[in-house]
């Protein structure tokens, strides 16, 4: 092997040269506490401004929106907490009233999610997801009651990046509690589809940047300008009050040059992620894998990923084979490879523990070559599991 080929973009992709361009000039010229009111200081606001205009142009919302959190998993908690009216929660608990107030998930969301609402004691509904890895939804408006306060969808699987129908979901909550809050994780599909925050109709999305070749340390949370949240962290002013502590300006101005730069390219990096989705999947075939993605041609699924198993063979046996051949592949749940229990995110889909601990994701972007996929797929069809 010539060089080591990384596919697994859906965790982390390649930092892009520009990118590390704007970073390396912030660290050179905005090294100051932007509250302050000497010129120094303001250039570093000013940089910061800059930049939160080219991630609210992207993702089409107002600049006001986007909060800057320093990693998804915080923008999710921000969410989780700010949802809930804390004190009035727990006076109804402890006034021992029937009263209580619920929110609604998805067996597909991040843990971090319900481990926030959990430690609030919150009533949490799930829709049930199925073999297609979509979320039925035929009894969402029977869930929803005055005391709803949120709910959160993922706008992809994060596995098999079948999307969510986001406009159906919207449309039924609004009907039934117009004044539920709407929450997407949009982390796997940021720079693998257009996000139009405003056109989506919601009131909370989080998005990171490190999964189309932005930096890691930041990320946002857009919060509609109609909405407000109970602050997570608390004790300063910074993010207009909404997210206290010291603002990453060297990973914003990343964020930022990513999205100005990302917002020319996208129609055509989708269009190469297609070409690479379908040579993958082919491959995939040949080697006599079963595959989640029933269609990997379809438009309603991302076009950077897909995810396979060998029956009978270990998803970690698998990562091992590829690593050793030079090739970077995930295994397993999409937050976590190392841990041993099976993936909660695909045990609707594959019904069976064991097919779930089999399911390897392989996924792909920006600096994806062609070169890379034949790397790829002459390793697959060396794997003695291919044969």
């Amino acid at each position: 092997m010539t060089h080591r080929v990384h596919l697994d973009f859906a965790s982390t992709a390649p930092l892009r040269a520009y990118v590390r361009e704007a970073m390396n000039l912030a660290i050179n010229t905005s090294p100051f506490d932007p509250r302050r009111l000497y010129d120094d200081a303001m250039g570093t606001r000013y940089a910061i401004e800059t930049s939160r205009e080219h991630v609210a142009n992207f993702f089409g919302c107002d600049p006001f929106e986007v909060i800057f959190t320093s990693s998804s998993t915080e923008s999710l908690a921000t969410f989780a907490f700010g949802v809930i009216p804390t004190h009035e929660n727990r006076f109804v608990q402890a006034s021992g009233s029937a009263q209580r107030f619920s929110v609604i998930g998805t067996p597909y969301d991040s843990e971090v999610i319900y481990e926030t609402w959990l430690r609030e004691n919150i009533d949490i509904q799930m829709l049930a997801g199925n073999s297609s890895a979509t979320l039925e939804i035929n009894n969402l408006s029977e869930m929803i009651t005055d005391e709803t306060l949120a709910i959160t969808i993922p706008f992809a699987h994060p596995d098999t990046g079948t999307l969510q129908n986001i406009e159906e979901i919207t449309a039924i909550v609004r009907n039934k509690n117009p004044h539920c809050i709407i929450h997407v994780d949009a982390r796997t599909a940021c720079g693998n589809a257009i996000l139009n925050f405003a056109e989506m109709g919601i009131d909370a999305m989080t998005v990171d940047p490190v999964i189309f070749g932005g930096p890691s340390g930041v990320a946002a949370l857009i919060l509609s300008s109609q909405c407000h949240l109970s602050p997570l962290l608390v004790g300063a002013t910074q993010e207009r009050a909404r997210r206290s502590g010291l603002e990453n300006v060297i990973g914003i101005a990343g964020f930022g040059a990513l999205c100005e730069h990302a917002e020319k390219t996208l129609d055509q990096e989708i269009k190469h992620n297609h070409e690479i989705k379908s040579a993958v999947c082919e491959a995939l075939r040949a080697a006599k894998t079963q595959s989640l993605d029933s269609d990997p041609a379809s438009q309603h699924t991302l076009s950077n990923m897909t995810s396979a198993y060998f029956p009978g063979v270990a998803a970690s046996a698998v990562v091992a084979e590829f690593n050793r051949l030079g090739i970077n592949i995930h295994a397993g749940s999409s937050c976590g490879s190392e841990e041993f229990e099976p993936s909660a995110q695909l045990a609707p889909v594959t019904g069976d523990d064991s097919i779930s601990e089999s399911v390897f994701r392989v996924s792909w972007g920006w600096s994806t070559t062609h070169e890379d996929i034949d790397q790829f797929v002459a390793a697959l069809a060396s794997l003695p599991f291919s044969q």
